[in-house]
């Protein structure tokens, strides 16, 4: 999808949602919640391509719902009339997103869904708010009931009660979300991949995209944060200087060269990677930072991956990454 077509998309789900009743509701409010409603899609279907695809590049692959999941205990109670007016009524959590071609979408598990209990068990009220924890809850019952093979969700829909199942897929152990966010910044943490509105928007398809969550997710498959953690790797502004700084790029450039694989297993073009990292590198005139190595030496190791990646192919071969 290019950049165009998905503002036009966004924009048409945006008028779609002004169009329900929203009564003391914040039109300008409704608006940005479905614009983030629909990047959160967006990036948890490239990452679930991505880990699906992966293969054995992952050497613990895990079950996967295909789904996200929003919780009004995320928002202050001020934000309860556009958070109805975009998302509809009913009970909260809500399924935020189901990725296409999931088990998920394939049992009919729509957006905006009301999730009333998994396997039998009721979600947990939320305690206070804004607080994570009742998100932290449902996806924890989620992965518990994926784990046996399959979830039993009940779901509310337009006031009526759905019972819905479905398998689990399996892929690379990582979770997806956007953060509300100007700043040009993915991350992971050994658990999640972030990335910031200011990077989707930035992105100017979905391949510049997923070269950007591929990236992030190579630190989480080859461990990153936890061998820099057992490296006593300082955080904070230490990590800008010395040792700290040397061990911190050298995971940099081993998640640029493993994201090709990624990207690669999934069909996405390689070449997205490369393009990425070129308009990056005019943003930041080539220099990088402290942690981060710059555009060109980034390309240069893509490049060589591409290239790796290029020729194992043309003998009939699968390309094995390597440290």
């Amino acid at each position: 999808m290019t950049a165009i077509a998905f503002r036009f998309t966004l924009f048409l789900a945006a008028l779609a949602g002004l169009l329900q009743p929203a009564a003391a509701a914040d039109s300008d409010e409704v608006v940005q919640l479905l614009l983030f409603q629909a990047v959160e899609a967006r990036i948890a279907g490239i990452g679930y391509r991505l880990a699906t695809a992966a293969g054995d590049l992952c050497p613990k692959p895990v079950p996967l719902s295909g789904i996200q999941v929003q919780d009004a205990s995320l928002y202050p109670p001020s934000e309860d009339a556009s958070l109805a007016a975009a998302f509809g009524g009913g009970p909260w959590p809500k399924v935020f997103a189901v990725v296409p071609g999931s088990p998920a979408a394939a049992a009919g598990l729509k957006a905006n869904d009301s999730i009333v209990a998994i396997d039998g068990r009721p979600v947990p009220p939320a305690t206070r708010r804004p607080d994570y924890g009742r998100v932290l809850a449902a996806l924890g019952m989620l992965d518990a009931a994926l784990a046996g093979g399959r979830a039993e969700l009940a779901v509310e829909r337009d006031g009526k009660r759905l019972d819905v199942a479905f398998d689990a897929a399996r892929g690379c152990a990582s979770r997806f979300q956007l953060k509300a966010s100007g700043a040009k910044q993915a991350l992971a943490d050994g658990r999640y991949v972030e990335v910031t509105s200011g990077l989707a928007a930035f992105a100017t398809d979905d391949d510049e995209l997923a070269a950007a969550i591929a990236h992030e997710m190579a630190h989480n498959i080859l461990g990153h944060r936890a061998a820099l953690d057992a490296a006593g790797v300082q955080r904070g502004i230490l990590q800008n200087f010395g040792r700290n700084a040397r061990l911190t790029r050298a995971t940099e450039l081993e998640a640029d060269r493993f994201s090709v694989y990624l990207l690669d297993r999934a069909g996405y073009p390689m070449e997205g990677a490369v393009r990425l990292w070129q308009r990056m590198g005019k943003e930041t005139f080539d220099f990088g930072d402290f942690t981060h190595p710059g555009a060109a030496k980034r390309i240069a190791a893509i490049e060589g991956e591409i290239a790796r990646i290029r020729a194992a192919k043309a003998r009939g071969e699968v390309a094995r990454f390597e440290p």
